[in-house]
């Protein structure tokens, strides 16, 4: 090709639409989650069994084990929607300007795709008031943390287990999301993905509050 040939600029592709059984597993699996929510609101987690989901959606507790290997999981891996979303901003977002600025980058979910936020926030509801739900989610929150954390290290060329710094910076982000998503809806509000950047408005007057 001579130097005065341009090259034609590439055109994004859309994704291959899933086949028939994909989109029917899929449907299937939506179906058994909604079901479930609606069971765990109206009598409590701990109350309904996986043989009550199953039925009422009109399926084997081996179906319903080949898409959610418990209960937990129906309603946990809804809070895990956008981890790959955060994942992927965390190992790609410029480190330009202060922390809070890319934070608020990598933390922006108002657009982001994933879980409906009605979703997620029936989801905090059942862990607010589960003993068993919230055990859960913190053991998740750990695994998020070094997971954000081992990113942000191989970023700034450090060892996370030796540095603190990654692992400072993961464990606030996911605490500040996870407390001011429990305050919102203990408070009755719904979700809507501003969470994160209300919380994090509020920190520097707080960490200079705590350095008075």
């Amino acid at each position: 090709m001579s130097s005065d040939q341009q090259i034609p600029p590439a055109v994004d592709q859309p994704a291959p639409r899933p086949g028939l059984r994909q989109r029917q597993r899929e449907a299937l699996e939506s179906e058994l989650r909604q079901i479930a929510l609606r069971l765990f609101e109206e009598r409590g987690f701990d109350e309904v069994t996986i043989s009550e989901i199953a039925a009422e959606a009109g399926v084997s507790e081996r179906t319903f084990s080949r898409y959610f290997p418990s209960k937990e999981e129906v309603v946990l891996g809804i809070l895990e929607s956008f981890g790959p979303v955060i994942r992927g901003r965390a190992s790609q977002e410029p480190f330009e300007g202060s922390w809070f600025d890319v934070l608020r980058r990598t933390y922006d979910l108002r657009e982001a795709e994933g879980a409906s936020f009605a979703d997620i926030t029936r989801v905090v509801r059942l862990t607010i008031v589960s003993p068993r739900l919230l055990a859960g989610m913190l053991a998740r929150r750990r695994n998020s943390i070094a997971d954000i954390a081992d990113i942000i290290g191989e970023r700034l060329g450090v060892d996370p287990a030796v540095d603190p710094r990654p692992g400072v910076w993961a464990t606030l982000v996911i605490s500040i999301a996870q407390a001011e998503s429990m305050r919102k809806v203990a408070a009755g509000g719904e979700l809507d993905g501003s969470e994160f950047l209300d919380a994090l408005d509020t920190l520097p007057e707080f960490m200079g509050m705590a350095r008075e």
